[in-house]
């Protein structure tokens, strides 16, 4: 079984009963349509990022919240796995990012940084937290020319892509937290 198979399996439990809201293609597509050797390398994880700074998005994670991570995907997704791995929260991946090998967002960094955090991922079975990870980069302004053959995988989230209030209500969830890029 391919580790890409593997590691969507492991963020499917760690979504816990929110699974149904994860999806992550650069998981799932068949590793064999994406040719690897031209995606961008993955880069080291020494991004700024709010709160990263004395474990700040640690303590967003009071009683029955909702952490919506929407930074690059790269530090969303070491975020997420921090807090799975500390049993604060269930994990969710919303990142609909379709992997291309000539694609205007590269997809080589995203995927092996979700098969290498996957690792360290929790059963956060008893949490009434949840962190909905999202694509910071897709709606990335992108200067093309009529000739540019990228394949364009930029994308908006639709309504149904996170859970609603009453749903979120209906989980027990008392307050929702957005952590975007500092200005």
């Amino acid at each position: 079984m391919s580790q890409r198979l593997n590691a969507w399996r492991r963020w499917q439990a760690a979504a816990g009963p929110w699974r149904g809201y994860c999806i992550c293609p650069a998981l799932t597509v068949l590793e064999s349509t994406v040719s690897e050797s031209t995606l961008s390398p993955p880069r080291p994880p020494s991004l700024p990022v709010p709160g990263r700074k004395g474990g700040d998005f640690l303590r967003l994670f009071k009683e029955h919240t909702a952490v919506v991570v929407d930074l690059d995907p790269l530090v969303g997704v070491e975020l997420a796995a921090e807090a799975s791995q500390r049993r604060l929260a269930h994990v969710v991946l919303v990142l609909p990012r379709w992997p291309h090998a000539n694609a205007v967002l590269p997809c080589g960094a995203l995927a092996e940084t979700l098969v290498t955090c996957s690792t360290l991922l929790t059963d956060s079975a008893t949490s009434t937290n949840v962190v909905f990870v999202l694509d910071g980069e897709r709606r990335t302004a992108v200067r093309r020319r009529f000739s540019d053959p990228r394949i364009d995988n930029r994308y908006d989230l639709a309504l149904g892509d996170l859970p609603g209030l009453a749903r979120l209500r209906a989980a027990g969830i008392k307050r929702v937290v957005k952590v975007c890029p500092e200005a």
